[in-house]
């Protein structure tokens, strides 16, 4: 079932060792000051862990966990940057109701060497860099190209949304595990906080694991996951 904020609230403050009821922010900052509570703080507010579950979440969607979605991109140039879309690895794209070939950009060259200043109604998709496409023919007026490929989830808030990518029990594992690392990490007047580098461990062996359990196809060369999300050989 899906997992809101609250269960992962709990998890993450049941490993940091603190009550239900506390605010997460308050750990230290290190810099010995003083305030109410006997020493400055990093962060005030649950915000603060929203946004490393939020990290966490999508660093498994680009890492190990296939979800699907779409975008529309509106372009008129040749190439068109998905860079801030939701999808950040296209696996098909689509002009109104026509789907577009997917091609090679050297494949293109050889069948045309004028393809970068080919005008026309777009038929051909190409990958051009890491968050970019080309058109071919390039369209001579705005349109609009709808991607559609692996995607990373909607991010919850601490009033709403929950996540459902990964069995719940993974992600109350997983995602807690990650954001509790990053909290510890700021606590440096407390060592044995700070110790627990394992909750690291925690989160990129639930990573591993199901990465392992994709299908092969998606791990070829080249393909969405090829690399593993950890060195396999025991390194990081």
């Amino acid at each position: 079932m899906p997992v809101g904020f609250t269960d992962l609230r709990f998890e993450t403050v049941r490993l940091l060792n603190e009550t239900n009821l506390s605010v997460v922010g308050e750990i230290a900052t290190g810099d010995g000051a003083t305030g109410a509570s006997g020493a400055t703080y990093t962060i005030s507010s649950d915000e603060g862990l929203v946004d490393y579950l939020n990290e966490g979440a999508i660093e498994m969607c680009r890492t190990c966990c296939y979800i699907t979605g779409s975008q529309t991109i509106a372009t008129s140039t040749r190439t068109l940057s998905y860079a801030s879309s939701t999808v950040w690895f296209p696996t098909h794209a689509r002009v109104d109701a026509t789907r577009l070939i997917h091609c090679g950009e050297q494949e293109l060259a050889m069948y045309d060497q004028n393809y970068p200043t080919a005008t026309g109604t777009p038929t051909y998709w190409y990958r051009v860099g890491p968050y970019d496409i080309g058109l071919y023919p390039v369209p001579t007026t705005s349109t609009s190209v709808v991607l559609t490929g692996a995607a990373i989830p909607a991010a919850i808030t601490t009033a709403a949304g929950d996540f459902s990518f990964a069995p719940d029990d993974v992600l109350l594992k997983a995602l807690p595990a990650y954001a509790a690392a990053k909290l510890a990490l700021k606590n440096f007047d407390d060592p044995s906080l700070v110790g627990r580098s394992f909750w690291k461990d925690w989160y990129d062996m639930a990573r591993l694991t199901l990465w392992q359990q994709l299908d092969t196809s998606l791990k070829m060369p080249g393909g969405i996951f090829a690399v593993p999300p950890v060195n396999i050989s025991g390194g990081k």
